[in-house]
């Protein structure tokens, strides 16, 4: 990137020319400021310059131009030394006169500020737009003249987009420019994106955790758009009439990627208007329900330990109705009238016999399945057994059986198990969390094994299919092939379902 021209340049003059064609003393009263950018002066600098002014006097000349209006000069460059002048008393000021147009005298001054490296980036913003809406130059043109990269224009003029109390934060030096950039994704939002700025400006936010403390601040003070099921925060309108509105943005907040509204009245208005019309539709509902003979009682009555909502129960409502201690109730957050009971005792009694049952049915079934692998298996068992074994041909036999007898759900552990089949070793650790879950690698199994004697994992054999699905010696000979001829139902699986059939749920009348 080249250096910026030097005003002389712009005004006409050749590089290092010290001709000075148009110097004169001009009182400083015939002279006016033009439209600087610049519109902040430092005090203290002012007062430096001007002592030093008294002292040596000036030592470089401020440019003018003619005024148009014919009442004296107006300022092209040099606005500081003129101001610095006046507080030292002087009458007059060393200024040169240039012949300049409008646009020339802008293009001068914008020069000489963006060669100043106390320069507040909103005002050069201002001056950068300013040249850009009055030269017809492009971006890529203005870079060029000024000799900064089109990048760090367009930049610049972003800034403009902020709202202008976080622009006077720029201004001030209290908001980092890199820090304003990245605060731009909320433009759509001025009010959230003044907020987000003081919150940067007070925690004092590094830049590199700009991005994060952005979409914490979206979690934390946005609104969701999101149905999370069971969050009482969650939005009760048509999300169907946020679609396309400037105040909803994706954010990462919360380790999810979801859509927030950062206009927050129009997000409560929104769903008070939803609750109001929720609670209507539910009252005449609930009217309904009075006028068929089922009064509904309002379950903000209770206390919230003195009943017990059916919808969650897992057994039937239905079975509770025209029970004494059963209540239809109007509650806080449903749409429709609730299942509701005062006998907690009761409930719960036929809450554990429903999901009793249920686990019982679901382990018979789990039982079913692992005992029609196990009979696959002992089809190749016997197979390879008429072909004759060796230790290979014995891993593999066990790492199948211990995978198909292998059952979470029964807590069936490594060192229990393994002790019950009588091999004594330290098994501490080994479980590999073949305890907790259905996805065992093979090779997990048979590496384990691998560590047993051919005796060990014999013994296992004959006695891992009892401890996991519950075969007995007998089921567990015909699966080898040491009984030929299997009874019908060799594995019991008939059995263990009609077991199952048969429990009673021990629940009476409330």
């Amino acid at each position: 990137m080249g250096k910026a021209p030097s005003a002389d340049v712009l005004f006409g003059g050749s590089a290092g020319s010290t001709e000075m064609d148009g110097l004169r003393e001009i009182p400083l009263d015939d002279i006016r400021p033009g439209e600087n950018m610049r519109r902040n002066f430092d005090e203290t600098s002012l007062d430096e310059l001007a002592l030093s002014i008294r002292e040596h006097g000036v030592l470089q000349p401020v440019v003018v131009v003619a005024d148009p209006a014919g009442r004296g000069y107006v300022l092209v460059a040099g606005e500081r030394r003129w101001r610095a002048s006046q507080l030292a008393g002087r009458a007059t000021i060393p200024a040169v006169v240039r012949d300049l147009t409008p646009q020339e005298a802008l293009e001068a001054m914008l020069v000489e500020n963006l060669q100043r490296a106390d320069l507040d980036p909103i005002e050069e913003a201002v001056g950068l737009q300013r040249v850009l809406e009055s030269g017809g130059y492009t971006q890529s043109e203005l870079a060029a003249k000024v000799g900064k990269s089109q990048a760090y224009i367009a930049n610049r003029l972003r800034l403009l987009r902020l709202p202008e109390e976080v622009r006077r934060h720029v201004s001030d030096g209290e908001l980092p420019v890199g820090h304003a950039l990245q605060l731009l994704r909320l433009e759509n939002s001025p009010e959230f994106l003044t907020r987000v700025a003081h919150h940067l400006m007070a925690k004092k936010t590094p830049a590199t955790d700009v991005p994060r403390a952005i979409e914490a601040f979206i979690g934390d003070r946005g609104m969701p758009l999101t149905n999370w099921y069971g969050w009482r925060g969650s939005p009760r309108f048509d999300l169907a009439g946020c679609d396309g509105c400037v105040h909803a943005v994706q954010s990462k907040a919360w380790g999810g990627d979801a859509r927030w509204c950062l206009d927050e009245a129009c997000w409560r208005a929104k769903q008070e208007a939803a609750e109001a019309a929720r609670r209507e539709a539910l009252e005449r509902k609930a009217q309904a329900l009075a006028a068929d003979g089922q009064p509904v009682v309002s379950l903000a009555e209770f206390e919230a330990g003195d009943f017990v909502l059916l919808e969650y129960a897992g057994f039937d409502p239905a079975e509770c109705r025209g029970c004494r201690y059963h209540y239809v109730g109007v509650a806080e957050h449903h749409e429709e009238p609730v299942d509701a009971c005062t006998n907690r005792e009761c409930f719960y009694k036929k809450r554990e016999a429903f999901y009793g049952e249920l686990r019982k049915r679901q382990e018979a079934e789990g039982l079913a399945r692992r005992q029609a692998e196990l009979g696959r298996i002992g089809e190749a068992a016997r197979a390879r057994a008429a072909r004759g074994w060796d230790r290979d041909n014995l891993l593999d036999l066990a790492t199948w059986v211990v995978l198909a007898c292998h059952v979470p759900w029964r807590g069936v552990k490594w060192p229990d198990v393994l002790r019950a089949c009588g091999i004594e070793t330290d098994v501490d650790g080994l479980d590999g969390g073949m305890a907790d879950t259905d996805d065992v690698e093979p090779a997990t199994v048979r590496a384990f094994l691998a560590g047993f004697s051919d005796e060990q994992v014999l013994r296992l054999l004959w006695a891992w299919p009892g401890a996991g699905v519950g075969l007995h010696d007998a089921q567990v000979a015909w699966l080898y092939g040491v009984e030929p001829e299997p009874d019908e139902d060799p594995l019991g699986v008939d059995e263990a379902m009609a077991d199952t059939d048969d429990e009673d749920d021990g629940v009476g009348e409330a």
